[in-house]
């Protein structure tokens, strides 16, 4: 035989209160009508390393210093600059066309007679340069060094004995051994 379903029960309006649990105390008196005072909560004060501000500051600044650091430490360590290896000359067409390998940050110098003439504005491309013969800055006589930019920061001479050129990392041509016509 089935088994028969127990009835169902329709709520009643007492079911669908809220149920019971702590009784909350009211917001109002109901003396006074008035709220109740509210106590302040005392914030205790944050210490300055525990700040954020001062915490995000502190690592940027950290950050900075080692960064700082490691540059010096490059610069003292890697401070030389490639030498210029090799430097050749060609003549065409009333200009002289100078190339060099090695360093691409390089001071270009024209020397006649003891006279040292900077010729660094002609550079293009950074391993070559083009001097017109028109300008004047060279004859027959003259040969020019070609060395890394660091050497004349540092207001060193320039000189065209195989010493000096080997101790600035400099190399050396003259317009006597200009090849091309």
């Amino acid at each position: 035989m089935p088994r028969a379903r127990p009835p169902v029960e329709e709520p009643v309006e007492a079911d669908r209160r809220v149920p019971a649990g702590p009784r909350l105390r009211p917001l109002a008196s109901e003396s006074t009508g008035v709220l109740p005072e509210l106590a302040e909560v005392e914030q205790k004060p944050r210490s300055l390393w525990r700040h954020p501000a001062f915490v995000v500051s502190m690592a940027l600044t950290t950050l900075a210093i080692i960064a700082t650091a490691v540059l010096l430490i490059v610069n003292i360590v890697g401070g030389q600059a490639p030498p210029v290896e090799s430097a050749e000359i060609e003549a065409g067409g009333g200009n002289l066309h100078l190339t060099w390998t090695g360093a691409s940050d390089v001071d270009l110098y024209a020397v006649t007679g003891g006279e040292t003439l900077d010729l660094s504005q002609l550079i293009r491309g950074g391993a070559e340069a083009w001097v017109p013969a028109g300008l004047g800055f060279y004859d027959d006589s003259t040969c020019f060094v070609i060395r890394p930019s660091v050497e004349a920061e540092a207001e060193t001479p320039v000189s065209l004995t195989a010493d000096a050129l080997a101790e600035q990392g400099a190399a050396s041509v003259c317009v006597a051994e200009a090849t091309g016509g």
